[in-house]
């Protein structure tokens, strides 16, 4: 099997050619794979905040599709730290 004991020892000959970099073959596969595991922990937290899967793109029951217009929301109301407020003050002070 493996045709001896000297097939993976540092004499082969693959370990001395220059084409046996394996981080060009890696990294692309690396990339995607992490691509792959934010897309499924988006599903997943959708599942758990929403009980189901979804990519959270709205329904067309959802939207108005014969005015396009989108509905005016109320402004929201930031409400801001302290230590922000104060840091804020000082850089608007200096």
């Amino acid at each position: 099997m493996f045709q001896g004991y000297q097939t993976f020892t540092r004499h082969d000959s693959i370990w001395s050619t220059g084409s046996a970099y394996w981080g060009y073959s890696l990294a692309p596969w690396i990339a995607l794979c992490i691509i792959l595991i934010v897309f499924l922990a988006w599903l997943l937290h959708g599942r758990i905040v929403r009980h189901r899967f979804s990519l959270e793109i709205p329904e067309l029951a959802h939207v108005d599709i014969k005015s396009g217009i989108a509905q005016e929301l109320p402004p929201k109301k930031e409400r801001r730290k302290p230590l922000y407020k104060g840091v804020m003050w000082l850089l608007n002070f200096l």
